[in-house]
């Protein structure tokens, strides 16, 4: 039997931090969407994010992140793999990537076949996992620079086959047609006004006695004004229409 290893799946998100409240989120529909302080700033157009709760994510480097004393786990505990990431490719004109997971020093020797020539995969420190992650950063940044020289789908075929964990990265055109997509049923048509009827995708998480389903298309341009405006903030209805003649809602 094949193995398979789940690389990008974990409880640490903008909807929750664990299972109880991912699950609630997800079943009351709640997102994790807030004015995110470091995009309040004149030359950023977008105002919002999703952010981590309770994670000072700022900077680019994940090294300089500070987590919650709960998450404060040593690295070799938390990342339990090396490499494993995310990986640059070569593509004539795309931005390419893939994921690469060698999960134990037998894989590991198995992938260092594939790259006799480089000398970074013959060091005797990175024969055993403990090795590869106290180093994995270095690890990291030579290993991007051998996967770089390598078109993206061909080096995930042939990692696959000495039984490396691999998997494109894939642009929302090929996610349309991926065999995994389809499997899971995330497409869902819905009737669009002026344009007909379109295939969206909706979320991937399934439980036993619940799926995530898109019923309907997005609101179309001030379509739910008089909810908002009337309702939740308790305009009259003669100041909502004076607004609508003056051109300053839809």
């Amino acid at each position: 039997m094949r193995k398979v290893y789940i690389t990008g799946l974990g409880f640490i998100s903008s909807i929750g931090n664990d299972l109880l409240a991912v699950s609630e989120s997800l079943r009351e529909l709640r997102h994790g969407m807030v004015q995110y302080p470091p995009f309040q700033k004149p030359d950023v157009p977008v105002k919002v994010a999703a952010p981590i709760r309770d994670f000072q994510t700022d900077t680019t480097d994940q090294e300089d992140w500070i987590f919650p004393a709960r998450y404060n786990i040593r690295r070799e505990t938390l990342r339990g793999m090396a490499p494993h990431g995310i990986y640059p490719a070569r593509e004539a004109e795309a931005d390419a990537w893939l994921s690469i997971a060698v999960a134990d020093d037998e894989q590991w020797q198995a992938f260092t076949q594939l790259v006799p020539n480089e000398p970074w995969a013959q060091l005797s420190r990175y024969a055993h996992s403990a090795g590869r992650l106290d180093d994995a950063r270095a690890l990291d940044e030579a290993l991007a620079a051998w996967s770089v020289t390598h078109a993206r789908d061909s080096l995930v075929t042939t990692l696959r086959e000495i039984g490396i964990a691999a998997s494109p990265v894939l642009s929302v055109e090929e996610q349309w047609c991926d065999a995994h997509f389809v499997a899971r049923a995330i497409k869902h048509r819905v009737s669009i006004p002026i344009y007909g009827e379109e295939d969206l995708f909706c979320a991937p998480w399934r439980f036993a006695d619940f799926a995530p389903r898109i019923t309907r298309c997005g609101p179309g341009t001030g379509e739910h004004n008089d909810y908002v405006f009337g309702e939740l903030l308790g305009m009259p209805t003669d100041e909502i229409r004076e607004l609508k003649e003056a051109g300053v809602i839809a």
